[in-house]
């Protein structure tokens, strides 16, 4: 099956919405592994979508379906968002089902990524929209330390 399924893209994309520990799809770094891996994707949102080009290339867009994916969280782990796209294609092409994105969810681990995914290239990914509360802004050191507390105890777990 070699055929692009968007459909089946966004079966898998359904199942990375929600709290998560994301080690399977983070870039592996022996310094960071230690390193908080559980994140929330709010939501994933798979819309048709145009290049991203100037006028002189119009009409050459006819060959391709283009998608826009919209990922709203707080904050990913490296590599996160590259991964993720490079096992939906996978989906969408029929090397993964759909449910083998929750398997990888359910057991974090660079054991559970599968060597035949590639990583998404970092061309045409966007940071866009970035909310934000201004207080989060403002230095408190007791909020610093409390949230080193929080990360400690969810490290423990």
């Amino acid at each position: 099956r070699s055929e692009f399924d968007i459909e089946r893209f966004k079966e898998g994309a359904a199942y990375l919405e929600g709290y998560h520990d994301f080690t399977t799809f983070k870039k592996f770094d022996k310094l960071l592994q230690t390193k908080h891996n559980r994140r929330e994707i709010k939501s994933i949102v798979v819309k048709p979508g145009r290049p991203c080009t100037t006028s002189y290339c119009t009409g050459l867009e006819n060959g391709f379906t283009y998608w826009d994916i919209e990922i709203k969280a707080k904050a990913f782990v490296h590599n996160q968002i590259r991964r993720m796209i490079g096992t939906l294609i996978s989906v969408a092409i029929g090397k993964l089902e759909p449910h083998d994105v929750k398997v990888m969810l359910q057991i974090p681990s660079k054991h559970s990524w599968h060597t035949f995914i590639q990583t998404c290239p970092p061309n045409g990914l966007y940071l866009c929209n970035v909310e934000y509360n201004p207080e989060d802004l403002i230095y408190n050191p007791e909020k610093s330390t409390n949230m080193k507390n929080i990360h400690e105890e969810l490290e423990s777990e």
